[in-house]
């Protein structure tokens, strides 16, 4: 028998039974529940005016609903006069018959409800319909007969026929709470969010004990971005009903959003005490922590994700992530192929790769992952720049312009673009393009940290040295621990003579160098330092 918690009383190894990785975003509490309610999968909604209850409930006074008196009576016309025909008649015996009809309609109206549950336990709900609707054919009153056979018409997709139940699942007795809330979910599934917001308060108004309500209200907020109310309805739910896996993983969800990760990563841990198989869990703590900066910490998470549940390609692909951040190339790729067995075509998952594949030196295979992740994107501005980095590095500048041309297409003000595009038609012989392209890039920002650098750089190499000076000089004003504008502006002093001053640069570059533990180039800015010096 399945429900909707209307409190606590919630087994939590049948919560724990739910799989998050087969079922996100989900209703929030378990299928094996009291009949007071059931939450099953939520399918569509198109929109619904709201009833009066007070209006709908049926009336017998013939003055106010003449109508329906007068259906009521032609309804009972019939049976009066069979009971007069069997007082009368000898041979049909006494009263004793249509109480006996009585009783069997009703075992037999109880026999096809019990039968439509299973049905629906089973994942038939298409027969569950079938035995609902003949158990309302016995007895058309019975609010929990429809309430049943809505659930069943929201998990089939029937999205009116299952609106139309859970209001005569409230008219005939079932609970307002429990039919709003039915039509809440339905109209979250289809999208309609500010009416199934609606749908869980007048839900809440009927009953303020229904935890099932807040939940379900819980997601409409974090649907909507309202995080902070997000989280008051998780918490309210759960004060409610008690800690359950779902309520505990969707709080933990809103407080990520709000960046306070720690909580989230506290709601993720007791939920993995309930649920100790769920490699969902594990993978979403995986998150929080690596937001905290706990790298080896999230690194276990997505390992015992993915040791959980082999299949999972969330996990593959955060782990991916988390590899190549670590600056682990190889692992990222492997897990990244693996991500794309399970999501085939995956742009993210391609161009990720592809990124891996230019940082190792394998510039062909980079080319072929962003081509792909190109080709089912509709095209991002750093990825047409990560290839057109591969093809410079092939030679190839005529397309890593075109790729540069592109990348602006998308982002017109995007300095990065304007600066690669630069570099390569530098590389094509046109200066004056180059030129123009290093001058709008400072325009747009004049604090970025590269720009100056880079036309300071373009200056020099055009014989243009007070330019290159004063755009080193810049640089170093903006970025006074960058070791590079040291040693451009060395470079321009060398250049003009000034020995001294040029050494003195390539002597703090050698410092900052030494600072950030990059020996190479320390090597080299002591070796122009001895040049300068002897020349």
């Amino acid at each position: 028998m399945a429900g909707q918690s209307k409190g606590a009383g919630t087994d939590g190894s049948k919560d724990c039974s739910l799989r998050l990785s087969r079922n996100f975003p989900c209703d929030l509490f378990p299928a094996d529940l009291p009949l007071d309610g059931r939450s099953r999968r939520l399918i569509g909604l198109e929109a619904f005016t709201f009833l009066d209850p007070d209006r709908l409930r049926p009336s017998n006074e013939p003055a106010r609903y003449p109508a329906d008196a007068a259906a009521a009576h032609g309804a009972r016309a019939p049976r009066d006069a069979a009971i007069q025909d069997r007082q009368l008649s000898p041979e049909l015996g006494s009263l004793a018959g249509p109480q006996e009809a009585a009783r069997s309609i009703r075992e037999d109206a109880e026999g096809c409800f019990g039968r439509g549950l299973a049905r629906a336990e089973s994942g038939d709900h298409q027969g569950a319909v079938v035995e609902f609707s003949a158990a309302l054919a016995c007895d058309p009153r019975n609010g929990q007969y429809f309430l049943e056979r809505a659930y069943s018409y929201r998990q089939l997709g029937y999205t009116y026929l299952a609106i139309d139940d859970f209001e005569q699942a409230g008219i005939h007795g079932a609970g307002w709470a429990a039919a709003h809330n039915g039509k809440g979910m339905v109209r979250r599934e289809k999208g309609d969010l500010t009416g199934a917001l609606c749908d869980f308060d007048a839900a809440i108004r009927h009953d303020a004990s229904f935890a099932a309500a807040y939940s379900n209200r819980g997601l409409c907020h974090l649907d909507r971005h309202d995080y902070l109310k997000a989280v008051w309805d998780f918490t309210k739910a759960i004060d409610l009903a008690g800690e359950q896996v779902v309520t505990l993983f969707h709080r933990a969800a809103a407080l990520s959003r709000l960046k306070r990760h720690e909580e989230a990563e506290a709601n993720l841990t007791r939920a993995a005490t309930l649920a100790p198989k769920e490699a969902t869990i594990y993978n979403r703590r995986g998150v929080a922590r690596e937001a905290q900066g706990k790298l080896d910490d999230a690194m276990a998470d997505y390992d015992c994700s993915i040791d959980l549940d082999p299949t999972f390609a969330p996990g593959f692909a955060n782990r991916a992530r988390l590899r190549q951040r670590m600056a682990d190339y190889r692992g990222a790729i492997e897990d990244y192929t693996r991500e794309l067995e399970f999501e085939p075509g995956s742009a993210q998952a391609h161009g990720r790769r592809g990124q891996c594949y230019s940082r190792l030196g394998e510039l062909r295979l980079a080319v072929l992952d962003l081509n792909a992740a190109l080709a089912g994107h509709d095209g991002k501005a750093p990825l047409y720049l990560e290839r057109a980095q591969c093809f410079g590095a092939l030679k190839n500048f005529s397309k890593a312009v075109a790729d540069c041309d592109q990348a602006l297409r998308v982002s017109p003000d995007c300095v990065s673009a304007l600066l690669e595009r630069a570099r390569w038609r530098e590389r094509l012989r046109d200066i004056a393009g180059a030129q123009a392209d290093l001058d709008r890039a400072v325009d747009l920002d004049d604090t970025h940290p590269r720009a100056s650098n880079l036309r300071g750089r373009f200056h020099l190499r055009q014989g243009c040295l007070d330019a290159a000076l004063r755009d080193f000089e810049k640089d170093i004003a903006l970025n006074p621990a960058e070791p590079w504008a040291y040693m451009g502006r060395g470079d321009c002093l060398a250049r003009l003579g000034e020995a001294l001053a040029a050494a003195e640069d390539y002597r703090r570059a050698a410092e900052l160098f030494a600072d950030n533990g990059s020996d190479g180039e320390r090597a080299s800015a002591l070796q122009r330092m001895q040049q300068v010096l002897v020349a």
